[in-house]
This record gives structure tokens, sequence and C-alpha cells, in this order.
């Protein structure tokens, strides 16, 4: 006859085991997702801030545009301005401390039929990831009139 003990202590050892092997795999599943999802989320704050960066250099673009026709204003004479970019200003302006930079241009539309700019601007973070906007701007107002994700 077999001794029934024997069986059921063996039996508490394995269970043991099976139950360790458990908790492991399902400790390692747990951290694999926690990484991908730490991943995840600083990626997605890199390219938020490029994008902020970019849409600081739109704003930035719009405001000379504007410091520009100010400025012909105050002297009595118009010119359209055809172009013009981010070099035009100090570095120190373009850089945010830790964060990036952003660069950007402004160009006049002569395709279309109504009196337009387009402003183009890319921000770039201190990791180098890269996010660009275009803005078209009313050249008669001053302001924009649209912008979206420039590929």
């Amino acid at each position: 006859m077999y001794n029934v003990n024997k069986i059921k202590k063996g039996s508490a050892l394995f269970i043991a085991m099976l139950a360790g092997l458990i908790l492991i795999s399902l400790s390692g599943i747990l951290l694999t997702s926690m990484n991908n999802e730490i991943r995840t989320r600083r990626a997605s704050e890199e390219r938020q801030s490029a994008k902020y960066l970019a849409e600081a250099g739109i704003e930035h673009a719009v405001y000379l545009y504007n410091k520009k026709i100010s400025d012909m204003n105050k002297e009595d004479k118009y010119e359209e301005i055809s172009y013009f970019d981010s070099r035009e200003v100090s570095s120190n302006l373009l850089s945010i401390n830790d964060i990036g930079k952003y660069s950007f241009s402004y160009q006049l539309d002569n395709t279309s039929q109504k009196k337009r700019g387009v402003i183009k601007s890319t921000g770039t973070t201190t990791k180098g990831t890269q996010y660009g906007l275009k803005a078209i701007i009313n050249i008669e107002t001053g302001k924009i009139e649209s912008w979206q994700e420039d590929k």
C-alpha cells in the first residue's frame, strides 16, 4: 500500500514551485508592460515638446512679420515682404534651455489669388525629435488663416 502522507508532501512542494513560477512569469510580463508604457510616454512627450517648439517658431515669425509691417508704416513706405527666416534673429532667442530649438522661414505665396504668405517652422528637441508646422498668414491683416503639420 501507498503512504498517503508521502504523496501529499510531494504535491505541496510541486504546487509551491508552480505557484512561484506563475508569480515570476506574471512579474516579468508586468515589468515588460511597464517598460513599454514608459518608453511610449517618453516618445510622446518628446514629440509634444517638438510640436510646442515649432509653434513657438510660428508665433515668432508672425511677430517678426507684424513688426516689419509696423516699421514700414512708421516710415510711410510699403513694400511686400517676400522672404525672411530665423537667421535674422539671435540664436539665443531660438533656443529654449534643456528643451530644444526652433527655426522658421516666411515666403510670399504668389500661387494664390489672395495675398498671403507661408510660414514654415521646425522644432527640434535636445534629443533630436523634430516636428514641422506650416502656417498661412493673411498679408493684409497679419493674422494666421490656417496651420497644419508640415511633412
